[in-house]
């Protein structure tokens, strides 16, 4: 990992975070296991991973164009930065003071969590 990964990783610290990495599964009574340990706290995020997509547009093939592996081993943060569609790592170089523009195809950002929000209401 480099620079920017650690600077992360050094945010979730300061902020008192503990991260385990290994398999999850969820317990009854809202607790979860991450083998062989059975954390305690207030609150948890399962952190899953995800896959890089391929964008399909003109440009998408230039240099500066990169996957979320890339900007985690990235040196330092860019003073600007556009995402697509990446609203968690937009948080992440938020945080390290980058400029931020998210470009995302669908009629409303968070979309999902805007639906599920809606039907609870």
């Amino acid at each position: 990992m480099g620079r920017l990964g650690g600077s992360i990783c050094a945010l979730l610290r300061e902020g008192d975070v503990s991260v385990m990495r290994g398999a999850a599964f969820s317990l009854p009574d809202a607790q979860v296991q991450v083998e062989p340990e059975e954390p305690q706290a207030g609150a948890v995020i399962l952190a899953t991973g995800s896959s890089t997509a391929k964008l399909n547009c003109p440009g998408s093939e230039l240099p500066e164009v990169i996957g979320s592996a890339a900007a985690l081993s990235l040196g330092k943060a860019s003073e600007s930065v556009a995402i697509v569609g990446g609203v968690e790592f937009a948080t992440l170089f938020r945080m390290l003071r980058s400029e931020i523009t998210v470009l995302e195809a669908l009629p409303r950002l968070l979309l999902l969590v805007s639906t599920i929000n809606n039907r609870t209401a």
